[in-house]
């Protein structure tokens, strides 16, 4: 990788959470600086993949753990993504 290039990888987050919280997900990840990505993968249980740059966990999981205080979500699963080329 060459120096001050863009990572290979983003982190990637599923959760599952109320139909009706989903909105206001994706609004509340925007209002924070676009912390993730959000990626509703199937529309009928409401699961979500989020995306995100490495290093950005911490401040991820921090802010689904707050935002888990007004919405209703569970983590299902983490793992990688290779990036388009």
């Amino acid at each position: 990788m060459k120096p001050n290039s863009p990572p290979a990888w983003s982190q990637r987050l599923y959760l599952r959470l109320a139909p009706y919280d989903v909105a206001m997900l994706r609004f509340l990840i925007e209002a924070h600086d676009n912390l993730a990505y959000v990626t509703i993968v199937d529309r009928f249980s409401a699961v979500a993949k989020i995306s995100y740059a490495p290093g950005s966990e911490k401040a991820v999981r921090r802010f689904l753990a707050d935002a888990g205080e007004t919405l209703r979500l569970e983590v299902l699963a983490i793992g990688q993504t290779r990036r388009k080329e």
